[in-house]
């Protein structure tokens, strides 16, 4: 169960749509969390963004069915720039709850690159996911969909999200086909699972004329297909 919920945290490391010049948004996305047909958690993202400046807050957390593997929390906040169609954060912090137990991570970046990193590391929890975050479930716009990699690394590890091609389905919407890869830094254990694909959905956004918003992530486990489905 810890390693579905962390997943969440990899899997969600990718890139979307960027703001324009001066507009200023703010935006909220709610997710369930489900395996095998049961509620296991939840994912809450909020984000704000003026210029080229970016700053977002998540928390990922068990319920339900998934309690019975240990209750866990993850909180985080992230600051940054904006260029084209990347993320540069500038800080990072990220509080990781298990059984009771909480830990800190903050890193510190300049020019994309971590110059100070701080705190405990519990398994790839390390990293900025929370840049991925920001831009995966932004309102994009149809020609800015997926078909992209995004890096992610700090002073240990690093990694890289390849995120596929647009395919248009019947019904209107999206799938992008992507994956994770664990490039270096990573203990033997965790390369005896170097890589995981998984599958993106966007359908036209209800609040935002001629875009798309993020509305599924499927990806595999041990028990089986997890599902990370909007709510709001």
């Amino acid at each position: 169960m810890k390693k579905l919920l962390i997943s969440i945290l990899i899997v969600v490391s990718l890139i979307a749509t960027i703001t324009r010049a001066d507009e200023i948004r703010e935006e909220r996305a709610e997710y369930f969390i489900s395996l095998l047909g049961f509620r296991i958690g939840y994912m809450i993202l909020a984000s704000k963004t003026k210029g080229d400046l970016y700053a977002a807050t998540s928390l990922v957390g068990s319920t339900g069915v998934g309690n019975f593997f240990g209750k866990m929390k993850f909180k985080a906040r992230i600051r940054g720039r904006i260029e084209g169609k990347n993320v540069i954060p500038t800080n990072y912090h990220l509080e990781s709850t298990r059984d009771g137990i909480t830990t800190t991570k903050t890193l510190t970046f300049k020019d994309g690159k971590v110059i100070q990193d701080e705190g405990v590391r519990q398994t790839d929890s390390g990293i900025d996911y929370l840049s991925g975050f920001f831009v995966v479930m932004r309102d994009t716009l149809e020609d800015e969909l997926c078909g992209f990699s995004y890096t992610l690394a700090d002073e240990e590890k690093v990694a890289e999200v390849i995120i596929g091609n647009p395919v248009r389905l019947r019904s209107g919407k999206y799938k992008c086909n992507s994956e994770y890869v664990r490039k270096s830094g990573y203990s033997e254990d965790e390369m005896s699972e170097p890589s995981f694909k998984f599958e993106l959905y966007y359908e036209p956004s209800p609040r935002v004329a001629n875009y798309y918003q993020l509305q599924k992530i499927i990806l595999p486990s041990r028990y089986g297909r997890m599902r990370l489905l909007r709510s709001n």
